[in-house]
């Protein structure tokens, strides 16, 4: 949808709106991309190799958020007692 303005004459122009975006720190953007997110993604590959039938279920809505988490935190054993807590804290609310 264009914007239409009279350009004097009796006619009717018709033009593309035009976005203007702030200007980014390209030299940063660049060296991130370039630099730094290839051996990010070498490394996350094999954790995002042993998640993906999670991430499919999550991605699918046959998982809640909480129960991806869940299965997340289990799985990378870094915040067992924090699924532990979180699951005691689940209990004793269903206790109430």
């Amino acid at each position: 949808m264009g914007i239409r303005f009279s350009n004097g004459n009796g006619n009717y122009v018709f033009t593309e709106p035009t976005l203007s975006f702030p200007r980014l720190p390209m030299g940063g953007v660049l060296r991130f991309v370039r630099d730094l997110l290839p051996g990010l993604v070498r490394e996350a590959r094999p954790t995002f190799e042993k998640f993906r039938d999670v991430h499919r279920a999550y991605g699918k809505g046959e998982l809640k958020y909480t129960q991806w988490l869940k299965k997340i935190r289990v799985g990378t054993k870094g915040w067992k007692r924090v699924v532990a807590d979180a699951v005691r804290a689940e209990e004793e609310d269903k206790n109430r």
